[in-house]
């Protein structure tokens, strides 16, 4: 399955970036398919068995290429451009994101479209909605609604260390987001999409959690745990399990599944091996994995170890080996054939990474060190698991997230101990919650278990350099991958030839590095960004910041700022009182001002000017006097209004015009 997978997943990154005519897709695959029948009609000799292997890779890369074309011709967004706020659009929810209060988030496809005119038209696409609407109720997946609003591309150029929405938009096939105001949404009388068992079921074990007299903060990190549901959680919990290179832990993954089948598998073990028994057994854990899919949402990373640990217990009932690579290796090409654009979503590619690292590192490292006291083993077997799973996670962690959690080994050591408890205890809690004393007395265990888990992600979190910024590119990230592939095969095989090419790998790696420093520390690079709906100026030079804010910067949005830029903070100031100021000392003149742009402007030159006040035909009449600017920088603490109409000018008269709000970061590069 290996060997058949990888050229799979080739032929769909293939047609993915270079996305020809769908024509050379299906006459590529008719040569490789009668490639395959020409070599493997007759059985080879022992000199010629690779050609068998080479012609069912190509035929695989063939398939790739084809799946990949049908799935995007197929599912290639049909949205109109300049589509006026009055038209309604049929959308039909797909996924119900975080709600607060009365906003609910959903990812939705779309179906139909009813212009002005009154004139139905299909369309078809993703888009992500944001409804403001509290008088509808709760949406489910599966109800279709009417909704009024203007939809936007993903275009917002993110603050330095801010979300990047463009990104995540891309990795769930999202083509668009509309905010739907209240009275803007109608939901169509029930097609059956009611509530189903496993979603009632979910919502009952939420309630009984919510009776279960757990702390809210300990009551969300099992929700989280248990069912994922992350809605509760406080921010700073989330940035404690970051921080503390734990968060894989908070979204329900192989972790909690592989939990699951390990004490199904441990329950069930008194079923001898006779085939009827080894059925019911594998039958019986089938339905409990599955159960628990259902039961949690059907998330996709729950979807992927569901099939991962299903080809084991089918292995198990069959009587054959379980091979962990193989059975990953399936379960991959499995997914990929039901949605080609998993390959893409950074929780597919973190989840199949981590297990890669298990399966090719975990006992190599083992067998270091045998523990003389059994009380050792289960802490070096979490060590070993954590090493493993990080060590082909890291090159992606770093180039996604520009940094590396430090302390991750103690931690993991720690929480991952704990995780099994607390969903055991939970699942317990569940069951026996309304059992006098005994009740009370697990929710007490299962809540002292959460608090010491919540106390030591805390705890790690503050520790000296604990997620300290590091930047790296995409080559430098496939160089580190090479290395780490090169390591494996040298651990498996032992060849001393795969020993020289991990160290030239890792002189070009270093070589890479070093360049790549001596090009950061000589750089140049201006942004005006946004700090909750705050103006700030960043200048970065070489390694050192240096920026110019209307309101404080909190640690959270320093450390934040570091990461992103590779540079640390070397001055911070506040904006002065005066109308005019000139941010000096940058290879572009840039003019600020915070009120009504004065008649006429000093005669001093300037590049771009940031206005962080009004807009008046006054100000339209003084820029039109003006030299040529680079470009008008508006202000997100400026009025919709004002910001409007300033965009309309410009428009109107060729000037360059950035809205920080709408548009995110103004970034100017030396």
């Amino acid at each position: 399955m290996l060997r058949a997978v990888l050229p799979f997943i080739l032929g769909l990154l293939l047609v993915y970036g270079l996305d020809p005519p769908m024509w050379v897709a299906w006459a590529y695959a008719l040569i490789a398919t009668a490639l395959f029948f020409a070599f493997t009609r007759k059985a080879p000799d022992y000199s010629s068995r690779w050609v068998g292997g080479l012609a069912m890779a190509n035929g695989m890369l063939a398939l790739g290429m084809l799946w990949q074309g049908v799935r995007q011709a197929t599912e290639r967004p049909m949205i109109p451009d300049g589509a006026s706020p009055q038209a309604a659009w049929l959308v039909e929810v797909d996924a119900v994101g975080r709600s607060s209060g009365m906003v609910q988030r959903l990812e939705v496809d779309l179906l139909a479209l009813i212009d002005t005119n009154a004139l139905l038209q299909p369309v078809q696409g993703r888009m992500l909605l944001t409804v403001a609407d509290s008088t509808i109720g709760p949406l489910r997946n599966g109800m279709r609604i009417w909704v009024r609003g203007v939809p936007f591309a993903f275009d917002r150029v993110p603050d330095p260390g801010a979300f990047d929405q463009r990104q995540w938009a891309a990795s769930k096939c999202l083509h668009r987001t509309m905010f739907v105001r209240a009275g803007h949404a109608k939901v169509l009388p029930s097609q059956g999409h009611g509530p189903g068992p496993f979603e009632r079921w979910r919502m009952q074990l939420v309630e009984r959690l919510d009776r279960s007299g757990l702390a809210p903060p300990e009551r969300a990190l099992a929700k989280a745990l248990v069912l994922g549901f992350r809605d509760e959680l406080t921010p700073e919990q989330r940035s404690g399990f970051v921080r503390s290179g734990t968060m894989h832990v908070l979204a329900l993954s192989g972790l909690h599944v592989g939990i699951l089948y390990g004490v199904l598998l441990f329950l069930l073990s008194f079923l001898g091996e006779r085939t009827i028994q080894r059925m019911l057994r594998g039958a019986l854990i089938l339905l409990g994995i599955w159960g628990y899919a259902f039961l949690t949402g059907g998330s996709p990373s729950v979807l992927r170890a569901s099939v991962m640990f299903s080809l084991f217990a089918v292995a198990g009932m069959v009587g054959r080996g379980r091979d962990a690579l193989n059975s990953l290796s399936a379960a991959a090409f499995i997914l990929l054939l039901i949605d080609p654009g998993m390959l893409h979503q950074l929780s597919f590619q973190f989840s199949f990474l981590a297990v890669l690292g298990i399966i090719l590192f975990y006992d190599p490292l083992r067998r270091v060190w045998e523990p003389a006291y059994r009380w050792l083993e289960l802490p070096w077997s979490i060590l070993c698991v954590s090493i493993a799973a990080q060590v082909m996670t890291t090159p992606l962690s770093l180039l996604v997230f520009k940094a590396f959690p430090t302390w991750f080994l103690p931690a993991n050591i720690l929480v991952v101990s704990g995780i099994g408890i607390i969903v055991c205890g939970s699942a317990l809690v569940l069951l026996l919650g309304p059992v006098p004393v005994v009740g009370s007395m697990l929710a007490w265990l299962v809540g002292g278990a959460l608090h010491l888990v919540s106390y030591v992600t805390d705890g790690i979190a503050q520790w000296p350099m604990a997620y300290p910024a590091i930047r790296i590119s995409t080559a430098q990230s496939l160089l580190m991958y090479a290395l780490v592939l090169f390591a494996a095969a040298w651990l498996i095989w032992r060849v001393r030839i795969l020993l020289a090419w991990s160290g030239l790998v890792t002189f070009i790696l270093l070589l890479s590095w070093g360049r790549t420093a001596h090009a950061r520390s000589t750089s140049r690079e201006f942004i005006v960004h946004d700090q909750r709906y705050h103006l700030a100026l960043t200048y970065r030079e070489g390694r050192a910041l240096h920026t110019v804010a209307d309101t404080a910067m909190t640690a959270k949005q320093r450390d934040a700022l570091e990461r992103a830029t590779g540079a640390c903070l070397d001055s911070f100031q506040a904006f002065g009182q005066e109308d005019l100021q000139y941010v000096s000392g940058l290879p572009w003149e840039v003019l600020l001002v915070q009120g009504d742009i004065p008649d006429p402007l000093p005669p001093v030159p300037f590049d771009v000017l940031v206005l962080n006040g009004r807009w008046s035909r006054s100000n339209a009449a003084t820029l039109r006097e003006q030299p040529p600017l680079q470009a008008l920088v508006l202000a997100p603490g400026m009025s919709p209004r004002d910001r409007r109409q300033a965009r309309w000018w410009c428009r109107e008269n060729g000037l360059a015009c950035h809205d920080i709000r709408t548009q995110g970061a103004f970034i100017l590069q030396d």
